[in-house]
């Protein structure tokens, strides 16, 4: 699940949307973060074949929802960690 909703169109990082948090909250799962980088060049927006290229993927340890945390924090939370694995600063 990409919880921006879409892919990106400059390879920025977009605002989450609180789709997985929302279900990591109300299942219990736990959420896998991951940061993917390059992605944007090998299948941009449009692109009905993807490109060559190299792309890095880093993944976190699983988030659990503190007790009583909001989606939209558990999303800030998610957002936080996702833009450190990514290289996104943080």
């Amino acid at each position: 699940m990409f919880p921006e909703g879409t892919r990106s169109r400059d390879g920025r990082m977009a605002a989450f949307k609180r789709g997985a948090a929302w279900l990591a909250i109300e299942t219990g799962a736990p959420i896998i973060p991951v940061g993917i980088r390059g992605a944007s060049t090998l299948m941009p927006v449009g692109a009905t074949l993807p490109h060559r290229g190299t792309v890095e993927v880093h993944i976190g340890a699983p988030l659990r929802a503190q007790p009583a945390e909001s989606a939209a924090e558990l999303t800030a939370r998610l957002q936080h960690v996702v833009g450190r694995l990514a290289g996104a600063g943080s």
